[in-house]
């Protein structure tokens, strides 16, 4: 182009003008426009230059003759409703583009998206669609349909998206990419996720180095994020100069209020207490209408408390319970007043208070607890009947977890009582509520206690149709029950089937434990060689050597001196355990003395005793 000849011919600027501009120097464009703005396309190009240089006003005079659809959207950004007039005139798929962006701009961001994925080809269509999909909270969308883009706005808005789904790591990354082309806006999302990751110094260092840049709507928001960070960091005198200078510079910012607050707090955190009231008493004063009084009187009250000033904290609470507060911390300023009351000497015991205070306010979300605390009160002094009517209580108020909670409850006091039926129904009541195998296991208990062996075996069978940590406890019971009625094969097939599963291997030797019980007492020494060399194939650490402890110990009953190479295989397995190495030690050389083998008894002692530093 410098090698034509014509410099002031209208195909040069006009050329020259389109290069400039897709350089991205609309400034520089726009005055070789307008050198040709008696044309159309210089007219035209020269709206175009001055839209982007933000000079909206000057681009519609210059477009006052334009196409309907230039004219709608340079209206829209100043006012939708006059932007709507062109739509008349415009022709499919342009016044679908423009009815999307209309939509957008109003507020329906589902009308829009909508619209948008009509006319996606379109520029500026599928950026309509996916932050409609972001105001909507369709998050799983934006990042499936950004996820091979490389253009940076898309790359934000994808970071964006991750972002609300607590993809922190995936965010970071797409505002890292975004940076360049958005500086700002990345570098203010970045600190976010900094943030919400618990980074809280990088949080705040990354806020304070955008300062800046900053634009002035947003730089108390910057500052506010700092301080936030070097808070939760500890980083308290930073966090303090961040809220002082918000409190200052933006007096009348929204954000002041949310200042004061967190400055009060951090003062409480360095124990300035003076300070922090001081501060709190400020923005009771000061900003009355704002939403975070009734919180600065909370903690008024909570600085009177620590320099022991109850009576005065008392009052403050009285004052704050007559304002319209949220049911969270209205329940909590009555607590706490009501406790302090009680330890000012109003109520004469800690279980009166907290009677009195459940018959004040039922409708309170610590009644249940404490509900539960008065049961658990006269439980210690065994009062029974009164505990099981707080816990039945506790029980009708509870939700579903906890009313299972408190019919166990009352099931534990029931079985002390020895009154195993109520027991029995209790749980049985538990179990309409909420179906578990744990729940199955508490009856199966309730029924071996009260000897009900058949119902006991059917509750742990029930437990055992779940895989898990429940299946081979509820075994191990149903093998113990068995034990207990003399029935050795039935034993022994429950144990056999827990076997056949993929068990700790903690577990699995408490099952060949009772199982080599069970075979011994049965007499069958041939079967107990086959499952030591089962169990010492399957188990693996300490339980290895404790089997082998078991199987020398076995040997050595049946007179056979390999018992002392079994010894020796545990001593090894139980590696730096010194206490148990010192032990098997021992064994061994009661074996050896058992056998008549006293030299070899006298050097196991001596081991063993120099293990356990006795020697």
């Amino acid at each position: 182009l410098e090698r034509y000849p014509f410099r002031k011919s209208t195909e040069y600027l006009f050329l020259k003008g389109k290069i400039l501009l897709l350089k991205g120097e609309p400034c520089r464009a726009c005055s070789l426009f307008e050198k040709i703005k008696s044309t159309k396309e210089g007219r035209y190009w020269m709206g175009i230059c001055l839209m982007e240089m933000g000079k909206y006003a000057d681009a519609e005079t210059v477009f006052k003759n334009a196409p309907p659809e230039i004219l709608f959207f340079l209206t829209l950004r100043r006012s939708p409703e006059d932007a709507r007039k062109y739509m008349k005139d415009m022709k499919k798929p342009w016044k679908t583009l423009a009815l999307a962006h209309y939509y957008y701009r109003t507020g329906n961001p589902w009308a829009a998206k909508k619209y948008f994925s009509e006319v996606i080809e379109l520029p500026t269509a599928e950026e309509g669609y996916l932050l409609s999909c972001i105001r909507v909270g369709l998050y799983d969308e934006v990042i499936e349909k950004t996820e091979k883009k490389k253009d940076p706005f898309f790359l934000f808005l994808r970071g964006i998206a991750l972002y609300h789904k607590k993809r922190y790591s995936g965010a970071l990354a797409a505002f890292e990419r975004a940076v360049k082309e958005y500086p700002f806006h990345s570098l203010y999302s970045i600190g976010w996720c900094y943030y919400r990751r618990g980074l809280y110094r990088r949080a705040g260092d990354t806020f304070k180095k955008i300062e800046k840049s900053a634009p002035s709507s947003l730089l108390p928001y910057v500052i506010y994020r700092e301080g936030r960070a070097y808070l939760k960091y500890g980083l308290v005198k930073e966090a303090i100069k961040c809220f002082k200078r918000i409190i200052r510079e933006f007096e009348t910012h929204s954000l002041s209020d949310d200042a004061l607050l967190l400055l009060g707090k951090a003062y409480m955190v360095v124990d300035s207490l003076e300070s922090a009231y001081l501060v709190f008493e400020r923005l009771v004063k000061e900003k009355e209408k704002s939403r975070w009084v009734p919180y600065a009187m909370k903690l008024m009250g909570e600085i009177k408390e620590k320099r022991g000033e109850k009576e005065e904290a008392v009052k403050i609470y009285e004052e704050l319970e007559k304002m319209d507060l949220p049911p969270e911390l209205l329940d909590e300023i009555r607590y706490r007043r009501e406790y302090l009351k009680y330890e000012l000497g109003y109520y004469r015991t800690l279980l009166e208070f907290r009677k009195t205070f459940v018959r004040k306010y039922p409708e309170s979300l610590r009644t249940t607890s404490l509900l539960r605390d008065i049961a658990k009160t006269y439980e210690k002094w065994h009062r029974y009947s009164e505990a099981l009517k707080y816990y039945r209580d506790a029980a009708q108020r509870e939700k579903k977890d906890g009313k299972v909670e408190s019919l166990l409850d009352m099931a534990r006091i029931y079985m002390i009582m020895g009154k195993w039926e109520k027991a029995v129904d209790v749980v049985r009541e538990a179990l309409r509520i909420k179906e578990s195998p744990e729940l199955w296991i508490k009856l199966g208990n309730i029924y071996r206690e009260a000897e009900r062996y058949p119902e006991a075996i059917e509750s742990y069978e029930k437990a055992m149709k779940e895989k898990g940590h429940l299946f081979w406890e509820a075994g191990i019971k149903i093998g113990e029950i068995y034990r207990r009625l003399g029935k050795r094969e039935e034993e022994r097939l429950v144990l056999r089937e827990l076997l056949k599963n993929e068990l700790p291997s903690p577990v699995l030797l408490t099952v060949y434990r009772m199982l080599y019980e069970n075979m011994r007492e049965e007499g069958m020494f041939e079967e107990i060689r086959d499952l030591f060399g089962e169990a010492e194939g399957r188990l693996e650490g300490e339980e290895r050597a404790e089997i082998y402890l078991l199987h020398a110990d076995f040997l050595c009953e049946q007179g056979d001196t390999s018992s002392f190479r079994y010894y020796l295989m545990a001593v090894d397995a139980f590696g730096e355990e010194r206490e148990k190495i010192g032990n098997t030690f021992l064994k061994a050389s009661q074996c050896a003395e058992n056998l008549g083998l006293d030299s070899l008894a006298s050097e196991y002692r001596i081991k063993g005793e120099i293990f356990l530093k006795r020697r």
